[in-house]
């Protein structure tokens, strides 16, 4: 090969590298910025994906907060995907956690899983807009496959529901997590607030009691059995539950370093499906610890018997009215 064919050579190699140097600088880049984490990332989001939100022909900004939108599902094993484009795993609770960092407190808003409303009924091929069908909010995880895809529907459901108000992350996680979380916090003191003495005998309504491992998960996911079966009662025991949670994971993680979390964290991940990185849920367990807890919202509304599948079902029509001026107040600002 000839002095001249050596050097193009070496160059075409150089600008080949280069090209590839820049590709992957480009690919970096876009990495980060599509996983930072924190209030700031947050509220850039809220600033690119969403200007107003429109109520009743008011213009409203959103206000400068994270939502977290958790998802708790009716399944006791561990959260796997069903390979096909539907699954039998619905929403059972379904709670907004708002935090913001200007007042650092954070509250809830919780829904219930009865609520009739829209929800997204994707083509199989999840490549058409699919469409639209009034159904309970529970059932919009079970289009999809289980995972990200159902997840991605009950958000977006949710979402809708609050207006058009965007939900920054998701956090889902099977029934069967809950144990696994009294492993992490210790034992949960808690008050019975209904007879359910059909579940333990020694719960009565009133009754001191604690909870780990099963006894937790039934606590917060019994309803056939018990003399008031609604999913109203069933959502005070839930709330109940994730107080004396968050309470019990403050102290625990309280004097535990980022790795000793991730490692508490990890025993439980096969349970969970979550768009926020491990980074970003450590430090909302942190700030869930440092900041402080203002309590947790409930809209209004009214229970009806109707059907699914030829079956009775419960149908949980929201209060507009109420649920307006919640989303008002804890998600916007009013116009000046």
């Amino acid at each position: 090969m000839s002095q001249q064919a050596k050097k193009c050579l070496l160059v075409v190699a150089a600008f080949a590298l280069a090209i590839c140097l820049f590709t992957g600088l480009a690919l970096v880049f876009e990495r980060v910025l599509t996983h930072r984490t924190g209030a700031d990332d947050s509220a850039l989001k809220h600033a690119l994906q969403q200007s107003t939100i429109t109520i009743d022909g008011i213009d409203y900004q959103p206000k400068n907060v994270t939502t977290y939108l958790i998802i708790g599902l009716d399944s006791d094993g561990k959260l796997e995907s069903s390979g096909s484009f539907n699954n039998e795993v619905q929403a059972d609770f379904l709670m907004l956690m708002i935090v913001d960092p200007q007042t650092e407190t954070w509250q809830m808003l919780q829904l219930n899983r009865d609520t009739m409303t829209p929800i997204k009924i994707p083509d199989i091929a999840y490549r058409g807009p699919g469409r639209t069908e009034i159904h309970q909010l529970a059932l919009s995880h079970t289009f999809g496959d289980g995972t990200e895809q159902s997840c991605r529907l009950t958000e977006d459901a949710v979402s809708n529901l609050l207006y058009g108000v965007k939900i920054d992350r998701y956090f889902a996680l099977t029934m069967g997590a809950i144990p696994h979380l009294t492993d992490v916090t210790g034992p949960l003191t808690v008050t019975v607030p209904d007879d359910m003495t059909a579940i333990r005998p020694d719960w009565a309504a009133g009754a001191t009691v604690t909870l780990e491992g099963e006894e937790a998960r039934l606590f917060v996911q019994s309803r056939g059995a018990l003399e008031d079966s609604t999913n109203l009662a069933r959502m005070q025991r839930q709330r109940i539950f994730v107080e004396a949670l968050v309470e019990a994971m403050a102290s625990s993680f309280a004097d535990k370093t980022e790795t000793e979390m991730y490692s508490a964290y990890k025993t439980f991940m096969d349970y969970t499906c979550t768009d926020s990185p491990v980074v970003d849920t450590l430090s909302l367990f942190r700030t869930v610890q440092q900041y402080e807890y203002t309590g947790t919202s409930v809209p209004d509304g009214t229970t009806e018997v109707g059907t699914h599948a030829d079956k009775p079902a419960m149908e949980f029509y929201v209060d507009e009215s109420h649920l307006k001026s919640l989303v008002i107040s804890l998600l916007l600002t009013e116009p000046n």
